[in-house]
């Protein structure tokens, strides 16, 4: 190849760097793949061509890049963190977690790494230690919105609701049209059963975004609280049309469609609920309940020992079984 044709190393990053920022993100992944084969172990094109391609959808792929990343450069708080954000992906928690604590020794007022590691504990179901870390990560950066959204969560998790509400409140102050806080608050208000609150930030929530998954079942839940069960139902419709994979939509969509005894289609939507969860013991006890009426007696009993079995506690669930 002659001078004239060759860039220099720095010339290939710029390429590739204004590629990723506009978007064109496969010839930003070809680029950075370009540079490594010149130089195998380049820690910035390791870590970039796995941030494209977690980007692309391409998890497993952007965590062998990021895993080959930290074995060139391991005091790089920024991998650490990204490592743990797709290890959370996958499921696994407690090594994420690890990884966060990593990142925050190395970059003790790393804000976004104590919010990440605060969804983390949330998510692992220990609240207390979900708040410090969110409540540190608020300390750090005042203005960071992911860190409000998981203390929410935190204190929602320790049942203070209405704590919950004036954090997602202090939320869309610095951010007005953040359209999670919007989905929380309506969440909060119905489980505090202010309906019509509930009903007023989730329509919000819709028109930041009509088709939004998450935002049309929280109306479509604050529907159905207020005992309108047709709109509740159509809405819950328009969700698994959407994302036909969302088990939480379908279990709705049966609840809704229980309240207005058409317990056949109840039953179908459920069995597609627990297709995609196979234990989502809500719509188990659905199902039970649902086979039961139609007179579905003996598989209604499988169902509802299988929802015992998961989740004993559960008062509702003993109920069924005991009538059954």
């Amino acid at each position: 190849m002659s001078n004239a044709n060759q860039v220099s190393y720095e010339e290939a990053h710029n390429v590739a760097k204004q590629h990723h920022l506009n978007g064109n993100l496969l010839i930003a992944e070809q680029v950075y793949k370009d540079i490594l084969k010149a130089i195998p172990n380049d820690f910035n094109s390791l870590y970039y061509l796995s941030v494209v391609s977690y980007q692309r959808g391409n998890r497993e792929e952007a965590l062998g890049y990021i895993g080959q990343a930290i074995e060139v450069k391991d005091d790089h708080p920024e991998s650490w963190n990204a490592y743990a954000i797709m290890l959370a992906e996958k499921g696994e928690t407690e090594k994420a977690i690890e990884y966060w604590q990593k990142a925050i020794e190395l970059a003790p007022e790393f804000a976004e790494a104590y919010s990440n590691i605060g969804n983390g504990y949330w998510e692992l179901g220990q609240f207390d230690e979900s708040k410090k870390a969110c409540d540190k990560a608020i300390e750090l950066n005042p203005k960071h919105g992911g860190s409000y959204l998981n203390l929410g969560n935190a204190l929602m998790g320790l049942d203070q609701k209405e704590d919950a509400i004036k954090i997602w409140q202090k939320l869309l102050e610095l951010e007005p049209e953040n359209i999670r806080a919007y989905i929380n608050l309506g969440n909060a208000y119905k489980e505090l059963g202010e309906y019509k609150e509930a009903e007023k930030y989730c329509e919000k929530a819709l028109e930041l975004d009509p088709n939004d998954p998450k935002a049309i079942l929280n109306y479509a839940n604050a529907k159905q609280a207020l005992g309108q069960h047709e709109e509740s139902e159509a809405l819950y419709q328009k969700v698994v049309k959407i994302d036909p994979t969302y088990a939480a939509a379908h279990n709705n969509l049966a609840i809704s469609m229980i309240d207005q005894h058409k317990y056949e289609e109840a039953i179908t939507s459920l069995r597609y609920a627990l297709a995609f969860e196979p234990e989502y013991v809500d719509a188990l006890s659905s199902l039970a309940f649902a086979l039961f009426e139609t007179g579905q007696i003996l598989e209604a009993e499988k169902i509802a020992r299988k929802a015992f079995a998961l989740d004993p506690s559960d008062t509702e669930i003993r109920v069924n079984l005991a009538e059954i």
